[in-house]
């Protein structure tokens, strides 16, 4: 395929064309997975009653520090931490990480969304990590122990309603940065996304509108 002679400004624009749907698919696919896991924690919660989080509590805190670290990380005030309730507390929680977010509009937003959507986003990377490096390493009977943290963290990777509620009030903000990040990894890839079918076809009709309405300057 013959590269594409054109203006970098124009590209430039063509990747975040192709970014910003790619970025509403991702958020919507994320946050309808993390609710998914949440329906299905709580119907297997409706069977097993309380014994569910004590049984899987290893994935209770590995939820709660997911919140924790990426609150913590993204530059938000802790000032409040609970790991693990034996007991759930009124409101039905578990576990319980309260933060003042801080910083300008953009740092709030991205602190709420993403430190919201921490469970589902790290016990991902962590589940992959573990498949891919642990499991290669590890026999009976750790092998098991290794089986029964990964369930725990499934199970509990789930997004709360609340943890949903929080990320698409904050859609907006979400899905400019993500628009502007994954248009930067279009644009430095831009050979492989124009052999993409759709993708390719969305960034070769951006470029023929620009030069066709501000000329190929």
């Amino acid at each position: 395929m013959q590269t594409m002679n054109v203006p970098v400004w124009t590209d430039v624009l063509a990747a975040l064309a192709v970014g910003l749907p790619a970025a509403v698919l991702l958020l919507a696919a994320m946050t309808l997975y993390g609710a998914l896991l949440d329906a299905i924690r709580n119907r297997i919660g409706s069977f097993a009653g309380g014994w569910t989080h004590r049984l899987t509590f290893f994935g209770v805190i590995h939820h709660e520090l997911s919140h924790l670290l990426l609150a913590f990380v993204l530059g938000a005030k802790i000032t409040s931490v609970c790991l693990f309730r034996w007991s759930p507390a009124q409101d039905g929680s578990i576990g319980q990480i309260r933060y003042v977010p801080r910083g300008t509009k953009l740092m709030q937003a991205m602190q709420v969304a993403l430190s919201s959507a921490g469970p589902l986003l790290l016990g991902t990377l962590d589940l992959y990590l573990a498949v891919r490096y642990l499991h290669p390493l590890v026999t009976w009977p750790w092998l098991a122990l290794l089986l029964y943290l990964e369930i725990s963290v499934l199970l509990h990777m789930s997004l709360s309603r609340q943890d949903v509620k929080n990320i698409l009030s904050r859609a907006g903000w979400v899905i400019l940065v993500l628009t502007v990040v994954l248009g930067a990894i279009c644009y430095f890839n831009k050979e492989a996304v124009l052999a993409l079918p759709y993708a390719g076809d969305l960034w070769r009709k951006v470029v023929s509108v620009l030069q066709s309405t501000f000329g190929g300057n």
